[in-house]
């Protein structure tokens, strides 16, 4: 009962208040910019919260690694669109905000290596 999903586009929309965690799952990389996005989810959690996120492993050694993650975003770079963030650019970002401590690790999930990075404010 005290779990939910909350919609919407959190470039534009407010997030709420009162979280004691916020979940994302492959998205911050489309925050934009990522800093007031960030102060967002840093505002709607309690003293104590928690911002938990994972997304595609970031992109290493002049973004040509991991291999698995250029080539399943070769046809958007082709078309011209970003495709990708840099590790570490969330964790930064969760630094930047003022997250008290932020823990980041590569995990391996079905769909490849992933982020996740972890914030206590």
């Amino acid at each position: 009962a005290r779990v939910k999903v909350v919609g919407g586009d959190f470039n534009h929309d407010s997030l709420g208040e009162g979280y004691d965690l916020v979940v994302t799952s492959n998205a911050l990389q489309f925050a934009q910019p990522i800093g007031a996005v960030m102060a967002k989810i840093y505002d709607a959690l309690n003293p104590s919260g928690v911002c938990v996120s994972i997304f595609a492993f970031g992109h290493t050694h002049e973004r040509t690694k991991p291999e698995l993650l250029v080539l399943s975003l070769l046809s958007s770079a082709l078309m011209g669109h970003e495709t990708g963030i840099d590790q570490g650019y969330i964790a930064n970002a969760m630094v930047s905000t003022g997250f008290k401590s932020v823990h980041s690790s590569i995990v391996t999930t079905n769909w490849g290596p992933m982020e996740l990075d972890i914030a206590r404010k």
